[in-house]
């Protein structure tokens, strides 16, 4: 999956600063939707433009869910990272 992320963003830590802004702003207005449209509708773009494809997200849930609770520390609980 490589191939899909742009090496200089890889590089200088621009993909991870800008997905985990992503996550933090979801996770931030997740009871006021109408402020994620614009959020969702660029990502979705991108993901099609990209032709990422839905067995690609099981692999990047994985990743994803081993850096938050990297980060997390021990409030990385069961229940927050199944949530």
């Amino acid at each position: 999956m490589l191939n899909i992320f742009n090496p200089a963003n890889q590089k200088t830590g621009r993909q991870a600063r800008r997905l985990a802004a992503s996550v933090l702003a979801y996770a931030a207005n997740i009871d006021r939707p109408e402020l994620l449209g614009g959020m969702v509708e660029r990502i979705a773009h991108k993901h099609v433009s990209l032709e990422v494809l839905p067995e690609h997200y099981p692999i990047v849930g994985e990743h994803l869910l081993k850096a938050i609770a990297a980060v997390l520390g021990e409030a990385a609980t069961p229940e927050i990272l199944d949530a």
